[in-house]
């Protein structure tokens, strides 16, 4: 029999713990509450103080700028992708051997195309917000230009179908990434106003402006160069993307940081964040849920949904309905009708420019916020959409 240590020894029941805590290490058991937890020894990053420069909230405005202006014109020019084939509805039906007779069924490809934009949106880009902007970015760009190959030289029409409901949710995560940006650096309400206005003017933009560029293409050349220049236009881009967009969650900044802290000095350097980890299966599951679960809860939330999916629907339909009236009915060709959405882009521009004086009304709406003295009003936002849902909306 081996002596136990004597109640009045505390170096002997020291000793006898620390190997009774090693035992249970040892065999897979859980360390008791009177242990200590081996994470006591980590080293918590964060950030260096209010002023640190690696912070996106502290870049500088030229380095802010020149992120955003570039995910900007990514939000333009991906855009373009879903439109612009609209005004070779009448070539694609003829080659394919589709009829719009009894139903518009070239209608499809700009219809999948929008299914899964709606898709892909509410579960891509809730985990890019998790686990990085750039290279869910970049991940999802080269899918996308991957998924515009076979859109060019498609045999079928339900290739057409399969692919723009791929690139369709590639383009809605890409278009929207830059206002997960823009929150991530520029901080207030008052900075983000105008890169985010920009952002939604872009998005509309890139929409309406394609059937004006497919135009163009379809009056010198075969449909398929709709797609082909495209392709060389993505192509091109690409490297501006992958130079000039970099990662602007803070979060895994932090994680960065510490995986170079450990990979050089060998510290136990982790974020507050990486220790409070669910494992990944029920983070992607929270990541997921999130937003379906604000959008049928959060009831501003949901009316606004369905305030910004009517103004996209209503750009859609023109896309479509356009060419069909003015082909049918007044005998123009494609491209011609394709150059009359030139009109809503218009439209688009001055409803941009009343976001300015918009922003003006909101900030100072603060002081007459008696509720709130200094707070600006939530309702002073909506002062110019009144006035854009009566002239543009119906009146349009």
């Amino acid at each position: 029999m081996s002596a136990s240590p004597r109640d009045d020894d505390p170096e002997a029941q020291n000793v006898t713990a620390s190997k009774q805590s090693e035992a249970g290490v040892l065999s897979g058991e859980a360390p008791s509450a009177g242990t200590q937890n081996p994470k006591q020894d980590v080293d918590i990053v964060d950030w260096g103080g209010p002023n640190d420069p690696e912070n996106p909230f502290n870049w500088s405005a030229t380095r802010k700028w020149l992120i955003t202006g570039t995910a900007l014109l990514g939000t333009l020019t991906v855009c373009i992708n879903g439109t612009a084939m609209t005004v070779a509805a009448e070539q694609i039906n003829e080659e394919f051997g589709i009829s719009d007779a009894t139903f518009p069924n070239s209608y499809w490809p700009v219809t999948s195309w929008s299914v899964g934009g709606a898709l892909f949106l509410m579960v891509g880009l809730p985990l890019m917000e998790d686990f990085g902007v750039r290279r869910g970015f970049l991940a999802t760009y080269i899918a996308f230009v991957l998924f515009i190959i076979p859109q060019a030289l498609a045999k079928n029409f339900a290739t057409l179908i399969v692919t723009r409901f791929f690139s369709g949710g590639c383009v809605s995560i890409l278009a929207n990434t830059v206002c997960s940006m823009v929150c991530d650096m520029f901080d207030g309400e008052e900075r983000r106003t105008v890169p985010v206005g920009l952002y939604i003017w872009l998005y509309l933009v890139g929409q309406s402006i394609g059937p004006v560029i497919g135009g163009a293409i379809i009056q010198h050349l075969h449909w398929r160069w709709i797609f082909y220049i495209q392709l060389i236009w993505y192509g091109a881009s690409f490297p501006f993307f992958f130079i000039l967009i970099r990662e602007t969650r803070g979060p895994v900044i932090l994680r960065s940081r510490a995986k170079a802290i450990r990979k050089k000095s060998g510290k136990q350097a982790y974020t507050q964040e990486e220790l409070d980890a669910s494992p990944l299966l029920p983070t992607l599951f929270l990541s997921v849920k999130r937003p379906f679960q604000m959008l049928f809860t959060e009831w501003v939330i949901f009316s606004f949904t369905l305030w910004s999916a009517f103004s996209f629907g209503t750009i859609l339909v023109f896309t479509q309905s356009v060419e069909q009236v003015f082909v049918s009915l007044y005998g123009w060709r494609s491209y011609s009708a394709g150059y009359v959405q030139g009109a809503v882009v218009i439209g688009e521009c001055l409803g941009w420019l009343a976001t300015l004086y918009q922003k003006r009304l909101y900030i100072g709406s603060a002081s007459r916020n008696t509720k709130q003295p200094g707070t600006p009003i939530p309702e002073a936002r909506l002062y110019m959409s009144i006035v854009g849902s009566f002239t543009g909306m119906a009146g349009g």
